[in-house]
C-alpha cells in the first residue's frame, strides 16, 4: 500500500465512526426519519459502547422533550477569518490515551471513538501521535467565509422521530481559492455509533474522556452540536448531496499557533464552530468526498473540517 493510500484509507476510516447516521429528518418538524433501508447487520456500530444504550432508544415513537425547552440557538459570522483544517498528525493526550506502556482509549471500533495500538506512533520523547494523518490536526490554511445558523432543540433522546429542526448555511474560499457552501437543513434522529440527542442537542460536554465522539478531539463543553446531512456546492456547482455532517459550538480548544490542544489547554472563555462534512455514506460506508481541493499526495481532501473562530452565538426559548 503507498503512503497516499494509507492517507485516505485511515482518514476515511477515521470519520466513518465519528457517526454513522441511520437516516435523517425529514423538513415536518414532527415527522421522523424513513429508516426503511435496513443498516448493514455486519456494521461497526455493533462494537461501539454506545450500541446497547442506542438500541433501546432507534425504535422510540414517542421521545421525551428536552426539559426546559424548547430552546433555539442562532449563530452568525459575518464575512472574516475561517481556518481550513487539513489532514495531518495528531499527538494523543495521556489524560485520554495513556502510554506506549499503558495505553488507554482503545476501545472498538477504532479508532472511531478510541485509537488501537497499532494505529499509535511512539515517539523519542515517550509522547505517542497518530501513525497516519487524520482530520484533526494543528495543519490548517486561513481563508475567509460567513455562516448564518438557527438550530431548535425540542427532542431530547435518540429515536425514532425528532422535533429538532437546523438551518445553516455555511461559505468558506478554499486554500486554493474556490468557493464553497454547505447548506444544511435536516437532523439525524438517531445514531449507530454514538448518539445525536434527536439531532440537535445543546449543553453538554463531548469528545475527550467522555467518549461521545472521537476521542482525537479534546473534552469541550458544547453550546450547541447537531447531526445531519447537507448539500455542498464549489463554484456555484453542486458537488454532493446529503452528505453527513456535523457541526458544533464550543469552547476554544485551539491554542498558540493554532495547535489542537490536549485537555489542559481548552480555553472556556473562548468560542467557536466546527464544521465536520465526512467521507461516508449515511451507513459509514467509505464515500471519500469529491472536493475538489488536492492534497499534496495527489487526491482530494476526502473531508471538510472548518472552523469559525469569529462566530457570536444568542439562545432563548422557543415563540409560540
Amino acid at each position: 500500500m503507498t503512503h497516499s493510500t494509507a492517507i485516505g484509507r485511515f482518514v476515511a476510516t477515521v470519520l466513518a465512526g465519528l457517526l454513522l447516521l441511520a437516516a435523517c429528518a425529514t423538513e415536518d418538524d414532527t415527522e421522523g426519519a424513513d429508516t426503511t433501508e435496513a443498516a448493514p447487520p455486519d456494521g461497526p456500530y455493533t462494537e461501539s459502547p454506545w450500541w446497547p444504550y442506542l438500541q433501546a432508544h432507534m425504535d422510540d415513537e414517542s421521545p421525551r422533550d428536552v426539559l426546559g425547552g424548547p430552546i433555539t440557538v442562532e449563530a452568525t459570522q459575518e464575512e472574516g477569518t475561517v481556518n481550513w483544517v487539513l489532514p495531518g498528525p495528531r499527538k494523543l493526550d495521556p489524560t485520554i490515551f495513556g502510554t506506549a506502556d499503558d495505553p488507554r482509549g482503545t476501545e472498538k471500533p477504532g479508532p472511531m471513538v478510541g485509537v488501537p495500538e497499532a494505529a499509535r506512533e511512539t515517539l523519542d520523547d515517550g509522547s505517542q501521535v497518530t501513525a497516519e494523518p487524520v482530520p484533526f490536526s494543528d495543519n490548517f490554511e486561513s481563508v475567509s467565509g460567513s455562516l448564518e445558523m438557527s438550530a431548535v432543540d425540542i427532542t431530547a433522546t435518540d429515536a425514532a422521530t425528532t422535533k429538532d429542526r437546523l438551518e445553516m448555511t455555511a461559505s468558506f474560499t478554499s486554500p486554493d481559492g474556490h468557493d464553497y457552501e454547505v447548506v444544511a437543513s435536516k437532523v439525524a434522529p438517531h445514531g449507530w455509533i454514538n448518539p445525536t440527542g434527536g439531532g440537535v442537542i445543546t449543553n453538554f460536554i463531548q469528545h475527550g474522556v467522555t467518549g461521545w465522539g472521537t476521542r482525537l478531539m479534546p473534552t469541550e463543553y458544547s453550546d450547541l452540536s447537531w447531526y445531519g446531512v447537507g448539500d455542498i456546492f464549489r463554484d456555484g456547482e453542486k458537488i454532493a448531496e446529503n452528505r453527513p455532517m456535523h457541526g458544533m459550538l464550543t469552547e476554544f480548544v485551539r491554542g498558540e499557533g493554532y495547535t489542537l490542544v490536549d485537555d489542559s489547554g481548552v480555553n472556556p472563555g473562548g468560542r467557536h464552530f466546527h464544521l465536520f462534512v465526512f467521507p461516508f455514506d449515511p451507513f459509514g460506508r467509505p464515500d471519500p468526498l469529491p472536493s475538489g481541493f488536492e492534497l499534496p499526495n495527489g487526491q482530494d481532501q476526502p473531508f471538510l473540517h472548518i472552523m469559525y473562530p469569529g462566530v457570536a452565538a444568542s439562545a432563548g426559548p422557543v415563540g409560540p
